[in-house]
């Protein structure tokens, strides 16, 4: 039995894999995760010994992958296909992953438990997956990559803290937004309000030319900027 064969038993003792899984690592390559950047420049006996422990998944066009507030144990690494990133509070895609790309990681880093954004497939696409318990299974043993991956922890632990911080002192401010916009259209989908503010900006506007105070011709874009447009009259 080989270095990399010892190593595998003790992580994936052989009593639970099925002749028809052993048969899948020996045929399945998984060379793609050399060239992966989540992996680049790791040990090469580090490399041989995650291959052991990697699993293979298939996904067809527009099936997800993972999903945002899911919680989840493991990262992909996209062998083959496109992918696209969406988060919740965004209408269009954020990003698209390409074969090489990775993405869930820090459910594997061990950094949140719940998936920070939404993973659809574009088309076929070809992922070898990564579970928490076999990544740290095997990443113990080789202590240089796995201070490394600590570190990479450690800072994507802070890159979510402050993402948290800067949504949180957005809120304030959408909710004043969304009370102003709230307010302009309450105004005009009110019957009685949109009769009475129609009359006041007619009135305002014929008497414009006429000897009143000045304050009095300031009005009207008053009135109009609380009613969130100009007066239907106005506009032609």
């Amino acid at each position: 039995m080989t270095e990399n064969e010892d190593l595998h038993s003790s992580i994936v003792p052989q009593r639970f894999e099925t002749a028809k899984t052993r048969h899948m690592r020996r045929i399945v390559s998984h060379e793609c995760v050399k060239t992966n950047n989540f992996f680049a420049g790791r040990d090469p006996l580090f490399f041989s010994a995650l291959r052991e422990v990697l699993h293979v998944q298939m996904f067809g066009p527009g099936e997800v992958i993972i999903n945002e507030g899911d919680e989840g144990e493991s990262m992909y690494l996209l062998n083959y296909g496109r992918v696209e990133v969406s988060l919740s509070h965004l209408r269009d895609p954020v990003a698209v992953l390409e074969a090489g790309s990775f993405f869930g990681e820090i459910a594997v880093l061990g950094v949140s438990r719940k998936r920070t954004s939404t993973v659809r497939a574009l088309e076929f696409c070809d992922c070898r997956v990564l579970y928490h318990h076999s990544f740290h299974a095997v990443a113990k043993n080789f202590p240089k990559e796995h201070a490394s991956f600590q570190a990479m922890a450690n800072l994507r632990k802070d890159q979510l803290v402050s993402k948290k911080k800067e949504e949180e002192l957005k809120k304030p401010m959408r909710s004043t937004l969304d009370g102003a916009n709230f307010r302009k259209k309450s105004v005009w989908t009110d019957p009685k309000m949109r009769a009475r503010l129609s009359f006041v900006t007619s009135l305002i506007a014929s008497r414009r030319h006429s000897t009143m105070p000045a304050g009095l011709s300031v009005s009207l874009e008053k009135v109009q900027e609380c009613c969130g447009g100009e007066h239907e009259g106005e506009k032609n």
